[in-house]
């Protein structure tokens, strides 16, 4: 059982892993903001941070305080600068005129960097509803805002792709890949939202249906990212084939 609910969390990472490398390597050509700060979101936040909080955890069950809080000091800096990455891109991609943006990622971008620091250099005390706990749990609500944005912004694109695509002014498999981003970042949404909410009710998430519950988020968060930035060709073909019958390949 223990497996299972972790079985959700290494897919997503290993899914923001693929996906964050490919990103950069994308950045590294175009120069362009949106692949940069989602690369490098994907990769410091679910490739690197969301594991090592997730090490942090047995770390402390295994007897290793000193080495639990290096792993979530560290995990957590690089949660959160994911976070920052997650706005920035979410912002250059759907918003890129708009200045409203910059004052309210700056202020959250300062909220993260605070507890951080906080949770790493300031206190360790781990009473549940303590300083810590405010800390940590003040910077992941701002995770659940920024895959929120991002969701509400791709499904908000989808419906107005779809009312192009009915009159043959948006591809198929554009308005499929946005669709597949706003369903993955719900998903991480809910599987960040999930273990705030668990830890609010009832001081921590205690057994193993909690972390299946989480673990199917991070599932389907895990398929529908792969699939919004690199869905493979036979995925691909799918949309292609009602164009090749149209006449319009």
């Amino acid at each position: 059982m223990q497996i299972l609910g972790l079985l959700g969390a290494a897919a997503f990472s290993l899914a923001s892993a693929v996906v964050g490398i490919r990103l950069l390597r994308l950045a590294a050509r175009t120069r362009q903001a949106p692949e940069f700060a989602m690369g490098l979101a994907f990769v410091v936040s679910g490739a690197i941070g969301f594991p090592l909080l997730t090490a942090a955890g047995f770390l402390l069950a295994a007897g290793a305080p000193e080495l639990a809080r290096f792993a979530t000091g560290l995990g957590l800096f690089s949660l959160f600068a994911g976070y920052v990455g997650l706005s920035i891109g979410c912002w250059r991609i759907y918003r890129p005129t708009a200045r409203w943006p910059r004052l309210p990622i700056a202020a959250g971008t300062l909220l993260l960097l605070l507890a951080a620091i906080a949770v790493t250099f300031v206190t360790d005390d781990r009473r549940p509803g303590g300083p810590r706990d405010v800390a940590i749990w003040s910077g992941i609500g701002m995770g659940i805002l920024a895959f929120g944005w991002n969701a509400v912004e791709s499904f908000s694109l989808h419906r107005q792709l779809r009312r192009r695509l009915a009159v043959g002014l948006a591809e198929p498999e554009i308005v499929n890949r946005i669709l597949m981003w706003g369903i993955g970042s719900s998903a991480a949404c809910a599987m960040t939202f999930y273990s705030v909410a668990a830890r609010l009710l009832v001081g921590q998430i205690p057994g193993d249906g909690h972390r299946l519950v989480s673990s199917g988020f991070g599932l389907i968060a895990a398929v529908a990212i792969g699939l919004a930035f690199f869905p493979p060709a036979a995925y691909r073909r799918r949309f292609a084939a009602p164009l090749a019958r149209d006449g319009s390949l």
